[in-house]
């Protein structure tokens, strides 16, 4: 069957069948606003090849259980932010957004998020991305974010003195043209191992590193 698109917004249904994944030329799944739909079923391996290039769950209320460990959006050109439903995805483990040249903001993430499972969030190629939410950095589980090639991005905003203990070790913000400066409180967080610049043209000095930053596992 070669259908392209397929859009379920606004019924009724409580789960997405799996066979949806089968569809091989599917690209486009549309799943807003349904407010009983309650999970998505996992992707089995005979599934992996499917071509779903974007997807929206934006205003379904009750999605919070989903058994979804992985989720990628790429090239999704009219794509201009993200539902902040998609932080209550309790098992997602990696979210890749990639390509998306007309995303601008991400939601702030709210306090009962917070113990989200998320690992790893790659965020590139999103040419007029601007800004990150400030909430992110609280997120307990997220071990590696990636900010390449966002040319638009000029600063992080400051991080408070409580995500000193967050569980970052890895931060990646390779070719970011305009990317002026970074806060001088990264240096304190304590779990980061690997920071990446590459390719920061605008990126002019770094911030004195602190005699108390110097216990920083900064490799």
């Amino acid at each position: 069957m070669d259908i392209i698109e397929l859009q379920l917004d606004g019924t009724g249904i409580k789960t997405r069948p799996e066979s949806i994944w089968k569809l091989k030329c599917l690209k486009y799944l549309d799943l807003n606003d349904c407010p009983n739909l309650e999970k998505l079923q996992e992707i089995s391996d005979d599934c992996k090849s499917s071509s779903l290039e974007e997807l929206d769950i934006s205003g379904c209320t009750r999605l919070k259980s989903s058994s979804l460990k992985q989720l990628g959006i790429s090239g999704c050109t009219r794509l201009k932010s993200i539902s902040e439903s998609i932080w209550k995805m309790s098992s997602l483990k990696m979210l890749t957004l990639n390509g998306c040249p007309n995303l601008e903001k991400l939601h702030e993430i709210s306090d009962d998020c917070m113990s989200s499972s998320l690992e790893k969030l790659d965020i590139s190629d999103c040419t007029r991305l601007k800004s990150i939410p400030k909430s992110i950095w609280k997120m307990s589980s997220l071990i590696s974010l990636t900010l390449s090639d966002c040319p638009n991005l000029e600063k992080l905003q400051e991080i408070s003195d409580d995500c000193m203990s967050s569980s970052l070790e890895e931060l990646d913000m390779s070719a970011c043209t305009r990317l002026k400066s970074i806060p001088e409180i990264i240096w304190k967080m304590s779990s980061l191992k690997r920071l990446t610049l590459n390719d920061c043209p605008n990126l002019e000095k770094l911030q004195e590193i602190l005699d108390d930053s110097k216990s920083s596992s900064l490799e």
